[in-house]
């Protein structure tokens, strides 16, 4: 009777399997040794799949095979590539003794069913056993790891990588290639002006892809923007399974304050942009001032026939609608372009208010921006208040030492009641609840010391924004671009409605709230007209 074989080959996704020879090899060294001991494999079962728990599709494939062909023997490269669970190994114990399986030849050891049971069900045993431990070491490995402020996920956010030199102290390091341009998304969504599609487009073409080469989708930027991972923080399960705010050892890319205003951003509207042939500059920013839906943009450019004289819609056409002359034949014909803005519930004959010309919108907000212009003179002392609040600001050093100083003492608590413990002093329950108490207390402080830290590099970037745009910005909207033109709107507009063929909306006045009264008093000092600044 010809000894009729199966072999199966299996090579586990899980870090612990890395070592174990690849599906190829296994093939290869398994097939050799088929040859030289005369079985005949008459199927190869194959698979990428962890033996952990039962389940695995070709497993249980071959293990129907191997009972309706009457199949001799079962190889194999270690008996755990077969199981490393108690179910399937049961499964393959039970037809081994049964004589379904008759030999399982793998390259240590051969067995058959007259051997003793005790032996397959050992080796069976300590692969499993395997399993779990190797499984608890990893969960405590990765707890350990994230309790010392260190990522412990294998795939890191986009724009960082791992260490790949072991055993260093900076576990993560930034990604040269992507770091950059992460943060240079970052700062872009912060003016408020652009949507996530908006800039997955500008991502593609800055050249942001994954290791692999392909570009991001919208929802893997979705899933940047509101990943706290970026401001320092990530959050992890502890051994009672509950989530906690993690700070952790990285470098930041922004900071908490930034972070917190995104969210607000993304949640204050919707996402959606499709790819757009002609970009409104106020889409978006405006709402009616009558029943508070959105407003839309239309586009009418019109042609003077230079042959009839009549007038005509040539978005669509070519041609002059009345003579049918063709645009490229007429002698220097009058282009008329405008664009309007109008009430999106307008055509549903459900609110009133008529379509304004852009031109209407932008000398409004040009007027409300020559009030918010600020000269040379009052430009380069807000520099220089800058300067000196970074350079001196000696309260806020205080406050930091202050709550370092708190945290050295709650460090100093634990350490006593660890030696209380030691001691037998108070209970193991009673050490419990109050060092877990003082560790909140310390993970709070560490929170509140790099808010604080962070707290005065947000306000003087912020106000750097402003300064700039303030700084002759009458002449820099009107020759700004679309997206610089929508920054300028969100930083010191709000509230825009169209009401009656106008436009209203209150002035944000961010460096009188930044410098207070000294900037007040500054400004009138400045103006040939103090009553009227």
């Amino acid at each position: 009777m010809v000894n009729r074989y199966v072999l199966y080959v299996r090579k586990s996704q899980d870090r612990d399997d890395r070592q174990i020879a690849s599906i190829d090899d296994q093939i290869t060294e398994m097939t050799m040794r088929a040859k030289r001991n005369g079985y005949i494999i008459v199927k190869i079962f194959s698979e990428s799949k962890s033996a952990k728990k039962p389940g695995r599709p070709v497993f249980n494939e071959m293990m129907e095979y191997m009972k309706k062909e009457k199949i001799h023997g079962l190889i194999c490269w270690k008996l755990n590539r077969v199981a490393r669970n108690a179910f399937d190994a049961g499964l393959v114990t039970e037809m081994l003794q049964c004589g379904v399986i008759k030999h399982i030849s793998s390259s240590d050891r051969e067995y058959y069913p007259t051997d003793n049971v005790l032996m397959i069900l050992i080796d069976f045993g300590i692969a499993t056993q395997y399993s779990k431990d190797l499984s608890s070491d990893i969960k405590r490995g990765l707890r350990n790891k994230a309790k010392n402020g260190w990522y412990p996920y294998s795939t890191l956010p986009i724009g960082y990588l791992h260490n790949p030199i072991k055993d260093q102290p900076k576990q993560i390091l930034k990604d040269k290639k992507r770091f950059l341009i992460v943060k240079e998304l970052w700062r872009l969504i912060l003016t408020n002006a652009y949507s996530v599609s908006e800039l997955k487009r500008i991502a593609d073409k800055m050249g942001l892809t994954s290791l692999r080469g392909t570009s991001f989708a919208r929802s893997s930027l979705f899933n940047l923007f509101t990943n706290p991972f970026y401001c320092g923080y990530f959050v992890w399960n502890n051994e009672n399974g509950e989530s906690i705010k993690i700070l952790g050892h990285h470098d930041k890319m922004i900071t908490e304050a930034q972070f917190n205003q995104v969210q607000r951003i993304l949640g204050s509207r919707s996402q959606n942009s499709a790819p757009r042939g002609y970009d409104f500059t106020y889409r978006g920013l405006i709402s009616c001032g009558e029943c508070s839906h959105s407003v839309i943009a239309q586009r009418k450019k019109q042609i003077i026939c230079s042959k009839c004289k009549n007038k005509s819609s040539i978005i669509q056409r070519d041609h002059c609608k009345f003579c049918s002359t063709r645009i490229s034949e007429m002698i220097a014909p009058t282009v008329i372009e405008h664009i309007y803005y109008g009430c999106s519930n307008r055509y549903r004959k459900q609110c009133s208010q008529k379509f304004v010309n852009e031109k209407v919108i932008e000398k409004a907000i040009t007027d409300a921006l020559r009030e918010t212009e600020i000269t040379k003179k009052i430009y380069d002392w807000c520099k220089t208040k800058l300067e000196n609040t970074e350079r001196d600001d000696e309260t806020k050093f205080k406050l930091i030492e202050s709550m370092k100083e708190k945290k050295r003492s709650l460090q100093r608590k634990v350490t006593k009641l660890i030696e209380m413990r030691i001691n037998e002093e108070i209970s193991e329950q009673e050490s419990k609840e109050v060092r877990e108490n003082y560790n909140q207390s310390i993970k709070q402080l560490e929170i509140d010391i790099v808010d604080q830290e962070s707290a005065l590099e947000t306000f003087i970037e912020e106000t750097n924004t402003y300064l700039d745009f303030s700084f002759n910005c009458v002449k820099r909207f009107e020759n700004a671009s679309v997206l610089d033109k929508k920054i300028f709107i969100r930083l010191f507009c709000e509230n825009l409605r169209i009401l009656d063929k106008s436009l209203y909306f209150s002035t944000k006045k961010p460096l009188v709230a930044a410098f207070g009264n000294e900037y007040i008093e500054m400004l009138k000092s400045t103006c040939e007209n103090p009553n009227s600044c």
